[in-house]
């Protein structure tokens, strides 16, 4: 009895692994192959008269790289960083991250949106080491003592951010299921931008900050 049961679990993990490493490890897009001739015709058509499709599209084409304008000015503020934050974060292995994320985020969900590509595995595996990344600081700011400067308000901006980023995430899947290709670029784009966006936030929060205090020092 003890055997079987033993066999019955070693074959219910191999199966989940299995089943795990072929989500990751699948070449195909996530979306309809007919998504990506669409982008491209509302972009770059210049006889289309629909000023919203073409917004809404532009929107979506380079809202990854807003992970790669996060990597940029972080990299420039790493200093800051490391004297009013924290000095044993990697910062600026941080903000490299963030600017690999945005390139094979555009790779995958905009040059070869709904072809196949192993950007598309690339980008299954880098997406969730990164907010997992994020979720770690988050919980290491708010409950390890990880700010030499706690702030109220930067502490209100981390508990949001993450589940916010997670229920719009989830909006994109919903509209990728329902093939809903306008919902799917409004969420989806906001997906890209959600993170980074609040990051670039807080770093500006702690750059300002910092800028204050060196200001009455200086007096």
């Amino acid at each position: 009895m003890g055997q079987r049961k033993r066999t019955s679990t070693t074959t219910t993990n191999s199966t989940f692994l299995r089943s795990i490493c072929a989500h990751f490890c699948r070449t195909q897009s996530n979306v309809p192959s007919t998504w990506r001739a669409r982008l491209y015709s509302q972009i770059f058509d210049t006889h289309s008269d629909d000023e919203a499709s073409f917004l809404c599209a532009l929107w979506y084409y380079i809202s990854p790289m807003l992970y790669v304008a996060l990597g940029a000015y972080q990299c420039n503020h790493c200093d800051v960083l490391s004297r009013y934050v924290n000095p044993h974060w990697p910062w600026k292995a941080e903000a490299i991250l963030c600017m690999c994320q945005g390139l094979v985020s555009w790779l995958s969900d905009v040059k070869t949106f709904g072809q196949p590509s192993w950007t598309h595995v690339c980008d299954r595996i880098m997406a969730p080491i990164l907010t997992a990344w994020f979720c770690l600081r988050t919980c290491a700011m708010l409950f390890a003592n990880f700010q030499a400067h706690q702030r109220w308000q930067t502490d209100v901006l981390l508990v949001v951010t993450v589940p916010i980023a997670l229920w719009v995430f989830m909006q994109s899947v919903r509209a990728r299921r329902a093939k809903s290709y306008a919902l799917f670029l409004l969420w989806h784009g906001l997906w890209h931008i959600t993170l980074p966006f609040v990051a670039a936030l807080y770093v500006y929060i702690m750059v300002t900050l910092d800028a204050k205090e060196r200001v009455m020092l200086a007096q």
